[in-house]
């Protein structure tokens, strides 16, 4: 095999790897202020809750979290046992605000899979 090909597939194979790894771990961190858009909120349409009402949703079969002054429904994630990371600690999480833990380790895409669960505006 020419020794210019060889170099090629290297290059190649570099690349993807360096795509596949942006795509499964994303840009990590707190820079998702896009992630929570006005939008769903336009009209005021979504209810508002105390986080007092979040803590009455606190355990697998029953999971909502507040992040970033929204109020999610996540408990079809938690029985799905979608969630990559470690299901415990998502589970610990239910009935809290998790602004700062969830912002610390998740990427972009995951905020942005978060706003399918959204259930209204935190008071």
């Amino acid at each position: 095999m020419n020794k210019n090909y060889i170099g090629v597939i290297i290059i190649l194979v570099i690349i993807v790897g360096a795509v596949s790894l942006g795509v499964f771990f994303g840009e990590k961190g707190p820079a998702r202020e896009t992630a929570h858009s006005d939008d769903h909120n336009t009209a005021g349409n979504l209810p508002l809750y105390a986080l007092a009402q979040v803590g009455e949703h606190a355990s697998a079969d029953d999971c909502w979290l507040a992040v970033d002054g929204h109020v999610y429904d996540v408990t079809s994630y938690v029985s799905g046992g979608s969630h990559p990371g470690e299901q415990g600690a998502l589970i610990s999480g239910c009935g809290n605000d998790e602004t700062e833990r969830f912002g610390k380790i998740h990427s972009q895409r995951a905020a942005e899979e978060l706003e399918q669960f959204i259930i209204g505006t935190l008071e």
